[in-house]
Protein backbone atom coordinates (compact mmCIF):
# COMPACT_ATOMS: atom_id res chain seq x y z
CA UNK A 1 0.00 0.00 0.00
CA UNK A 2 1.12 3.42 -1.07
CA UNK A 3 1.92 5.45 2.05
CA UNK A 4 0.67 9.04 2.37
CA UNK A 5 0.80 11.36 5.05
CA UNK A 6 0.79 15.23 6.30
CA UNK A 7 3.37 17.35 6.80
CA UNK A 8 5.11 17.40 9.97
CA UNK A 9 7.44 20.14 10.49
CA UNK A 10 10.75 17.58 12.92
CA UNK A 11 10.81 19.82 15.77
CA UNK A 12 7.50 19.23 16.54
CA UNK A 13 7.44 15.59 16.69
CA UNK A 14 10.77 15.74 18.22
CA UNK A 15 9.12 17.63 21.01
CA UNK A 16 6.70 14.83 22.18
CA UNK A 17 5.96 11.34 21.82
CA UNK A 18 3.46 11.58 18.66
CA UNK A 19 0.29 10.70 20.51
CA UNK A 20 -1.62 13.52 18.43
CA UNK A 21 0.23 12.21 15.30
CA UNK A 22 -1.35 8.76 15.56
CA UNK A 23 -3.67 9.05 12.52
CA UNK A 24 -0.59 10.29 10.08
CA UNK A 25 1.86 7.97 11.80
CA UNK A 26 0.41 4.20 11.19
CA UNK A 27 -0.04 2.22 8.24
CA UNK A 28 -2.74 -0.18 9.18
CA UNK A 29 -4.07 1.41 12.71
CA UNK A 30 -3.00 -1.10 14.87
CA UNK A 31 -1.70 0.00 18.11
CA UNK A 32 1.77 -1.24 19.16
CA UNK A 33 1.70 -4.15 21.61
CA UNK A 34 4.56 -3.30 23.88
CA UNK A 35 4.78 -1.12 26.92
CA UNK A 36 5.57 2.90 26.60
CA UNK A 37 9.06 3.84 27.72
CA UNK A 38 9.98 6.91 29.62
CA UNK A 39 10.04 9.55 27.00
CA UNK A 40 13.85 11.06 26.47
CA UNK A 41 13.17 14.29 24.11
CA UNK A 42 17.46 13.70 22.98
CA UNK A 43 16.66 9.67 22.26
CA UNK A 44 13.11 10.49 20.37
CA UNK A 45 14.53 13.27 18.42
CA UNK A 46 17.57 11.23 17.56
CA UNK A 47 15.57 8.07 16.59
CA UNK A 48 13.26 9.98 14.48
CA UNK A 49 15.92 11.64 12.29
CA UNK A 50 17.32 7.97 11.82
CA UNK A 51 14.07 6.24 11.39
CA UNK A 52 12.61 8.90 9.15
CA UNK A 53 15.96 8.75 6.59
CA UNK A 54 17.18 12.58 7.46
CA UNK A 55 13.35 13.81 7.87
CA UNK A 56 11.78 12.19 4.61
CA UNK A 57 9.48 9.83 6.20
CA UNK A 58 7.85 13.23 7.25
CA UNK A 59 7.68 14.46 3.36
CA UNK A 60 4.18 14.19 2.19
CA UNK A 61 3.05 12.35 -0.06
CA UNK A 62 4.98 8.54 -0.77
CA UNK A 63 7.64 9.20 1.91
CA UNK A 64 8.33 5.50 1.26
CA UNK A 65 9.26 5.83 -2.49
CA UNK A 66 11.30 8.88 -1.67
CA UNK A 67 13.69 7.12 0.45
CA UNK A 68 13.89 4.28 -2.01
CA UNK A 69 14.85 7.05 -4.31
CA UNK A 70 16.96 8.96 -2.33
CA UNK A 71 18.91 5.71 -1.11
CA UNK A 72 19.22 4.59 -5.43
CA UNK A 73 20.81 7.86 -5.64
CA UNK A 74 23.38 7.98 -2.75
CA UNK A 75 24.66 4.27 -4.05
CA UNK A 76 25.03 5.66 -7.26
CA UNK A 77 26.82 8.79 -6.66
CA UNK A 78 28.96 6.83 -4.51
CA UNK A 79 29.97 4.80 -7.54
CA UNK A 80 30.43 7.83 -9.57
CA UNK A 81 32.64 9.30 -7.22
CA UNK A 82 35.16 6.31 -8.09
CA UNK A 83 34.58 4.70 -4.53
CA UNK A 84 34.72 0.41 -5.81
CA UNK A 85 31.85 -0.84 -4.06
CA UNK A 86 32.32 -4.53 -2.87
CA UNK A 87 30.05 -6.87 -1.39
CA UNK A 88 31.87 -7.08 1.56
CA UNK A 89 31.00 -3.40 2.56
CA UNK A 90 28.07 -3.44 0.61
CA UNK A 91 26.70 -6.04 3.33
CA UNK A 92 27.84 -4.18 6.27
CA UNK A 93 26.46 -0.81 5.12
CA UNK A 94 22.81 -2.73 5.02
CA UNK A 95 24.06 -4.46 8.58
CA UNK A 96 24.48 -1.25 10.07
CA UNK A 97 21.52 0.37 8.45
CA UNK A 98 19.32 -2.56 9.61
CA UNK A 99 20.72 -2.72 13.16
CA UNK A 100 20.17 1.49 13.17
CA UNK A 101 16.81 0.69 11.85
CA UNK A 102 15.45 -1.63 14.53
CA UNK A 103 16.76 0.02 17.23
CA UNK A 104 15.26 3.94 16.14
CA UNK A 105 12.13 2.43 14.79
CA UNK A 106 11.12 0.61 17.18
CA UNK A 107 11.32 3.96 19.42
CA UNK A 108 9.44 5.62 16.85
CA UNK A 109 6.69 2.93 17.49
CA UNK A 110 6.48 2.76 21.01
CA UNK A 111 6.20 7.00 20.80
CA UNK A 112 3.54 7.14 18.13
CA UNK A 113 1.39 3.67 19.45
CA UNK A 114 1.99 2.50 16.48
CA UNK A 115 3.18 -0.66 14.56
CA UNK A 116 4.85 0.69 11.93
CA UNK A 117 4.49 4.01 11.58
CA UNK A 118 4.83 5.92 8.50
CA UNK A 119 6.89 8.11 9.01
CA UNK A 120 9.37 5.30 9.00
CA UNK A 121 10.88 5.00 6.04
CA UNK A 122 14.68 3.50 7.11
CA UNK A 123 13.79 -0.09 6.02
CA UNK A 124 12.77 1.24 2.37
CA UNK A 125 16.59 2.45 2.28
CA UNK A 126 17.80 -0.43 3.96
CA UNK A 127 15.75 -2.39 1.24
CA UNK A 128 16.16 -0.63 -1.28
CA UNK A 129 20.36 -1.18 -1.03
CA UNK A 130 19.66 -4.90 -0.69
CA UNK A 131 18.19 -4.94 -4.54
CA UNK A 132 21.60 -3.82 -5.70
CA UNK A 133 24.05 -6.51 -4.38
CA UNK A 134 25.69 -8.15 -6.44
CA UNK A 135 24.55 -6.49 -9.44
CA UNK A 136 26.74 -4.21 -12.07
CA UNK A 137 26.21 -0.21 -11.39
CA UNK A 138 24.53 1.27 -14.35
CA UNK A 139 21.71 3.67 -14.89
CA UNK A 140 19.25 0.83 -16.57
CA UNK A 141 19.87 -1.47 -13.08
CA UNK A 142 19.31 1.12 -10.83
CA UNK A 143 16.44 2.37 -12.18
CA UNK A 144 15.03 -1.39 -12.84
CA UNK A 145 15.54 -2.16 -9.18
CA UNK A 146 14.00 0.68 -7.72
CA UNK A 147 10.72 0.04 -9.75
CA UNK A 148 11.05 -3.30 -8.54
CA UNK A 149 11.38 -2.89 -5.00
CA UNK A 150 8.87 -0.54 -5.04
CA UNK A 151 6.56 -3.35 -6.56
CA UNK A 152 7.89 -5.81 -3.88
CA UNK A 153 7.73 -3.67 -1.32
CA UNK A 154 4.08 -2.36 -1.95
CA UNK A 155 2.87 -5.61 -3.27
CA UNK A 156 4.05 -7.80 -0.22
CA UNK A 157 3.80 -11.19 -1.84
CA UNK A 158 4.34 -14.44 0.92
CA UNK A 159 5.78 -14.00 3.23
CA UNK A 160 7.24 -10.33 3.16
CA UNK A 161 3.85 -9.63 4.65
CA UNK A 162 3.80 -12.31 7.60
CA UNK A 163 7.38 -10.84 8.53
CA UNK A 164 5.66 -7.36 9.53
CA UNK A 165 3.77 -9.39 12.16
CA UNK A 166 7.33 -9.91 13.90
CA UNK A 167 5.88 -6.70 15.92
CA UNK A 168 8.90 -4.35 16.97
CA UNK A 169 11.69 -2.61 14.40
CA UNK A 170 12.10 -6.13 13.80
CA UNK A 171 9.33 -6.35 11.97
CA UNK A 172 8.82 -3.31 10.12
CA UNK A 173 12.65 -3.76 9.00
CA UNK A 174 12.45 -7.21 7.72
CA UNK A 175 9.78 -7.10 5.50
CA UNK A 176 11.19 -4.69 3.53
CA UNK A 177 14.48 -6.71 3.86
CA UNK A 178 12.84 -9.25 2.03
CA UNK A 179 11.62 -7.22 -0.86
CA UNK A 180 14.99 -6.54 -1.64
CA UNK A 181 15.65 -9.79 -2.22
CA UNK A 182 13.07 -10.64 -4.33
CA UNK A 183 13.87 -7.46 -5.73
CA UNK A 184 17.60 -8.27 -6.36
CA UNK A 185 16.75 -12.29 -7.28
CA UNK A 186 14.28 -10.81 -10.24
CA UNK A 187 16.46 -8.43 -11.50
CA UNK A 188 19.39 -11.10 -11.71
CA UNK A 189 17.07 -13.15 -13.69
CA UNK A 190 16.22 -10.66 -15.66
CA UNK A 191 19.99 -9.35 -16.74
CA UNK A 192 20.79 -13.48 -17.12
CA UNK A 193 17.82 -13.84 -19.86
CA UNK A 194 19.09 -10.80 -21.78
CA UNK A 195 22.57 -11.69 -22.16
CA UNK A 196 21.59 -14.85 -23.08
CA UNK A 197 19.44 -13.48 -25.36
CA UNK A 198 22.08 -11.21 -27.05
CA UNK A 199 24.09 -14.26 -27.83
Amino acid sequence: MQRTLQAHRPGQLGRRILPRADKNTGRRGRRFAGNRQQYSPLKHRLALFLASGCYLGLIPGAPGTYAAVAATFAYYLTYRAGHKILPELHLSVIGLITVIGVLASSEVARASGKEDPLIVVIDEIAGQLLTFLFLPVNLLNLLLGTLLFRVFDIWKPYPVRKLELLGNGVGIMADDLLAGVYANLVLQVILLVSSRLSW
